[in-house]
């Protein structure tokens, strides 16, 4: 049974360790990845649940946010059911 030799082993130690450095250093030196949301959507979100919550109360506009209210939920689970599956 052959062994590799000790140098070859050594040499992919140091190019290991070599490659390790660069990427390290192209990390440190890179910006930081944009906010995935807007730093707003939250104020937003809530509006429009609020608005969505006061127009359930309102007969004349119940039935429009009630469809409104279902778009969401649907949209929701689509979402759900697609992240689901992609893992």
């Amino acid at each position: 049974m052959n062994g590799v030799a000790p140098s070859e082993v050594k040499d992919e130690l140091n190019s290991n360790a070599a490659k390790r450095e660069e990427l390290m250093a192209t990390l440190a030196a890179a910006d930081a990845p944009p906010p995935l949301l807007h730093p707003e959507m939250a104020g937003l979100y809530r509006q429009k649940v609020t608005a969505l919550a006061q127009a359930l109360e309102q007969p004349e506009t119940r039935t429009e946010a009630s469809e409104a209210l279902r778009g969401v939920i649907d949209a929701i689970g689509r979402r759900t059911r697609a992240s689901s599956k992609s893992n």
